[in-house]
């Protein structure tokens, strides 16, 4: 499939993300007890992948969180701040842990920002910096309180379809989109960047530990190709035979041709790749 080309030196203001920051003494074995990764390894301006997990092993959230010197800072979808303190909030017996949410913060995603002398944690400015794993190097988050922070001066602007565009190609999902409360964690495809098998006792850490020892889920988050003659939108149903076979996601237009792609959940059986789907609304093929 064409790469999405960016510019080398570029930003593209992004919508405002939900970014919140874990303080306190208790925060790394806290959060380690309520997602899916290994927060104990994490050293200083590391980050990864994780789900926030319900007792039933549902996603609550998909996130990166990046271990700073004073905090861990949260970052995922907009609007799942609520939903995410909330959550974690009523496990708080005598833990030293508190939160605080930055998800008011401009968001820009940089490009190319690793000859420069990007660092990633909190600047003396009060802006944030955070790896971006949309792509595969060179990218970070800035979030501010300015709307025209000092770090995105003198680049070129891109859009934010274009970068959902790159994020799409990478296969990368987003909250609320390609993957909400209804799915178990193997079904997004992020197994080894966002689930540590070996780390102990977690919230939902059994029906997801059986899953990946005994079973199987019904349902993988691919990347489809289709023509634009076909008309898929986010969230749409694909049927065969009147019975759903793709659930749709982040959906990308390539600019000057008639290929299209998205992220959809595709029956396990029909997620493999290269496979032609004959659907009722049209044909698709999983990448």
């Amino acid at each position: 499939m064409p790469s999405t080309t960016l510019p080398e030196h570029g930003f593209c203001r992004m919508p405002r993300q939900t970014i919140i920051k874990i303080c306190g003494t208790d925060r790394v074995t806290f959060l380690h007890n309520f997602c899916t990764n290994d927060i104990k390894q994490l050293t200083n301006e590391d980050s990864c992948e994780l789900f926030i997990t319900t007792v039933q092993g549902r996603c609550l959230g998909y996130a990166t969180v990046t271990a700073l010197e004073d905090s861990l800072v949260l970052a995922t979808a907009p609007g799942q701040s609520e939903t995410i303190i909330e959550h974690l909030s009523k496990y708080i017996i005598t833990e030293d842990v508190s939160f605080v949410d930055f998800s008011e913060y401009n968001a820009f995603l940089i490009t190319s920002a690793g000859d420069t002398s990007f660092k990633i944690g909190k600047q003396d400015n009060g802006n944030i910096i955070l790896a971006c794993h949309w792509m595969k190097a060179n990218a970070v988050w800035v979030f501010s309180a300015d709307d025209q922070p000092a770090e995105i001066q003198g680049r070129e602007s891109f859009s934010p379809d274009q970068a959902n565009a790159r994020r799409i190609e990478n296969r990368i999902p987003v909250y609320g989109l390609d993957v909400c409360i209804d799915n178990l964690p193997h079904e997004i495809q992020r197994t080894a960047q966002a689930i540590n098998f070996n780390k102990g006792c977690y919230l939902g850490q059994e029906p997801i530990a059986r899953i990946d020892a005994l079973g199987h889920v019904n349902w993988m988050l691919v990347l489809i190709q289709f023509s634009t003659e076909v008309s898929i939108a986010p969230h749409a149903n694909l049927t065969a035979n009147d019975k759903v076979v793709a659930k749709i996601g982040s959906v990308q237009t390539v600019h000057n041709t008639s290929e299209r792609y998205a992220l959809a959940l595709v029956r396990r059986e029909l997620a493999v790749a290269s496979t032609d789907i004959q659907t009722d609304q049209g044909d698709i093929k999983v990448m």
